[in-house]
């Protein structure tokens, strides 16, 4: 379809015929609420196939639930033999449609806009509205011209304008071209649609990069072009004006002070899994650990004393610090350098490797928030896996983005800004392909643009909506429209929030930490058992198997205990149930400061206590228990009444890989190590397979 849209006479196009092999009530709903199209109902291939030959038609829409297959052969027959190449298609598909058939759809099928089962006639309406540019699309907020504050000019984001200004300037030729064919009257609706299309993508991306009026500019070029209606003399001229304004504006260099981004970012990336800082006067330690570690692709950094490893850490932050306890400058001054890293924001992991080995030791290292403890002497790989796992558990626990924008300037954008605040982006410019992504990614937070070829981020909200494992992923929407109507299509849709653009980079930022807080404290609250503050009996078991994994592929071992209080019924009837609380809370705290951070230590339920200890021999998982055991024994409580108390626990331990290799087996042995455990009194402790 095409005809004149400027120059000569001005042609008003007719009311939009629009064809909908849909629901009888949603074809009704349509035809109240958009009065500016005529809307026909059609429940067969047949009745749409006549229609197509009797007149011209300015859009179809089929669900795919009313025609099934055959919605294929009719679009095939209008494509083909009926010669719509150009009419636009909004296709209904069921929310379980697998994404290789999507893109078939818009491959082969050419459709303009999908949109999912059940559908939504809100966001009906908008596309259409959108489609045709008839009432009911209101693109711009025409009065917003304020200039939010930008943050200083950062060398990172000067780089990525260079990278992208020919992108963007091609995109103004797209305009400029249109201009000309508008003028001579010459433009295809297919050519429209296109300088429409490169007329948001420039609203949506220059002003990030410092360029708000040519953002503004953009924006009233779409507002023009949107719809087919011809243009009258007077908007031909405003448009000519306002591209030759567009162009002039994006010639010019990027002003100082316009663009939010913090810092800059290195695009380069090694072969390096991690970066350990070696703390240690010990030459022979520092080359056996340096030997192993570069054999595990992790670069290593030294410091022979505590006051070099500050300067290392100041010139190149480590991933990790092996933090030598040595006697060469006494303990304490390790444990400060510990103490003033552990409080770093964000705190840097830091091993402590010592030849000491009391409970004490222990307790105190996890006090000052040490991130492991090592007792010498050690093997290189022992240490090395130790170091490993440390970096690979901090990035699992970092954040990580996926944004959905078919603008790779923005992604781009995106990444330079988020990556200095220690969130992970994985960005994606192809919104078919979410599904395989998202499960890929695995996201802490999902970005999406709100209007993206063939399927929107309003669509893909509400896909996450509702599949139960998205229910409560936070979704933040960018947007260039900013009125009332899209608003209420994003909230609507399930977003959490949104962030108009340009983008101001601190309040991305903001909001992205805001919502990934709210997020972190929700998963808290489902994981930690509150009373006592270790994890509750799911996270615990989850982090059980995890350790399980590491123990089948390495060959390592792992011991598995269960603690229970003794005569707990009988503290709680004697000194009342808030002491048998502030027993349990006791135990809970003492438990969580006397294990190294990659063991687990969970509550199961009443006065039952699960540890799970990694890589530890049976001796040694033996002794660690009877030390926590020893040292909660000697404690001394008060009750509300001021009468004083002691207490004390049993404890049952079982073995992988010789008790069993999951958690089932594992506790069933450690049950009755406990149960015999009872049998010999308070206070022991007692190893499966020993009588």
């Amino acid at each position: 379809m095409s005809g004149e849209l400027g120059g000569g006479k001005m042609k008003r196009a007719a009311t939009p015929f629009v064809i909908c092999a849909l629901a009888d009530p949603v074809v009704n709903s349509l035809a109240r609420q958009l009065s500016g199209a005529t809307f026909v109902a059609v429940q067969t291939v047949g009745q749409a196939l006549d229609l197509l030959l009797d007149r011209s038609c300015n859009l179809l829409i089929i669900d795919h639930s009313l025609l099934g297959d055959q919605a294929t052969h009719l679009i095939n027959v209008a494509r083909v033999e009926l010669g719509m190449s150009g009419v636009p298609i909004i296709y209904v598909v069921p929310k379980d449609r697998d994404p290789g058939l999507l893109r078939e759809l818009v491959d082969e099928l050419v459709i303009s806009q999908v949109l999912f089962q059940p559908v939504d006639i809100a966001e009906l309406i908008y596309q259409i509205s959108r489609t045709l540019g008839i009432a009911g699309h209101d693109p711009i907020a025409r009065d917003q011209t304020g200039e939010a504050s930008r943050a200083e000019v950062q060398s990172a984001v000067a780089t990525l304008w260079e990278r992208f200004r020919s992108t963007n300037l091609e995109r103004v030729e797209i305009l400029e071209q249109a201009t000309h064919d508008i003028l001579t009257g010459t433009l295809p609706i297919e050519a429209r649609r296109e300088a429409e299309r490169a007329a948001h993508k420039l609203a949506g991306a220059v002003g990030s990069f410092g360029f708000p009026t040519a953002a503004l500019t953009a924006r009233q070029i779409e507002m023009l072009l949107a719809g087919d209606t011809a243009l009258s003399p007077d908007e031909v001229m405003r448009l000519a004006d306002l591209v030759i304004r567009l162009r002039v504006e994006l010639e010019r260099p990027a002003p100082p002070g316009s663009v939010a981004v913090d810092q800059s970012v290195s695009d380069t990336a090694g072969d390096s899994l991690g970066r350990i800082l070696l703390v240690t006067a010990d030459a022979e330690l520092d080359e056996q650990v340096t030997t192993e570690a570069q054999q595990r692709s992790l670069d290593v950094d030294h410091a022979t004393t505590m006051a070099e490893a500050r300067v290392r850490i100041a010139c190149q932050r480590p991933d990790v610090v092996l933090l030598d306890l040595a006697p060469s400058e006494g303990s304490d001054a390790g444990l400060a350098l510990l103490a003033e890293l552990s409080n770093q924001e964000p705190p840097l992991p830091v091993v402590v490797l010592t030849q000491r080995n009391s409970l004490i030791d222990r307790v105190e290292v996890a006090i000052l928030g040490g991130s492991g403890f090592l007792e010498k002497p050690l093997l290189p790989t022992q240490i090395i896996d130790t170091l490993y796992d440390v970096v690979e558990s901090n990035r699992a626990t970092e954040s990580v983005i996926l944004a959905v924008d078919d603008d790779p300037s923005i992604l781009a954008w995106l990444r330079a800004t988020l990556e200095p605040h220690g969130l992970r982006m994985v960005g994606l410019d192809d919104p078919l392909r979410f599904w395989s992504e998202i499960e890929e990614t695995v996201p802490d937070l999902v970005i999406l643009d709100v209007d993206m070829p063939h399927i929107s981020g309003i669509e893909l909200c509400k896909v996450l909506r509702n599949e139960q494992r998205w229910r409560a992923l936070p979704v933040l929407v960018l947007t260039a429209l900013t009125d009332p109507s899209t608003v209420h299509r994003v909230f609507a849709a399930g977003a959490d929030d949104f962030v108009s653009k340009p983008i101001v980079g601190p309040e991305l930022i903001t909001r992205i930490d805001n919502r990934l807080e709210r997020n972190r404290l929700h998963q808290r609250l489902a994981e930690i058992d509150v009373l006592t503050g270790v994890a509750n009996r799911r996270k615990s078991s989850q982090a059980i198997e995890q350790l399980l994994r590491f123990a089948r592929r390495r060959g390592d071992p792992l011991a598995l205990a269960i603690l229970d209080l003794d005569h707990f019924k009988q503290i709680n009837d004697q000194y009342g149930h808030v002491a048998g609380d502030t027993t349990l809370r006791r135990l809970g705290e003492l438990l969580g400061h006397s294990f190294r951070k990659e063991d687990v230590v969970g509550r199961w339920g009443g006065e039952e206590f699960v540890v799970a200890l990694y890589g530890v021999s049976r001796s040694g998982a033996e002794r660690r228990i009877m030390d926590v055991l020893d040292h909660f024994h000697h404690q001394r409580f008060t009750s509300p009444a001021g009468r004083e108390y002691q207490a004390s626990f049993s404890a049952g331990l079982a073995f992988f890989p010789d008790d069993g290799g999951d958690i089932a087996s594992l506790y069933r042995a450690a049950d009755r190590a406990l149960y015999q455990a009872k049998v010999n009194g308070r206070h022991s402790v007692r190893s499966s397979g020993r009588r």
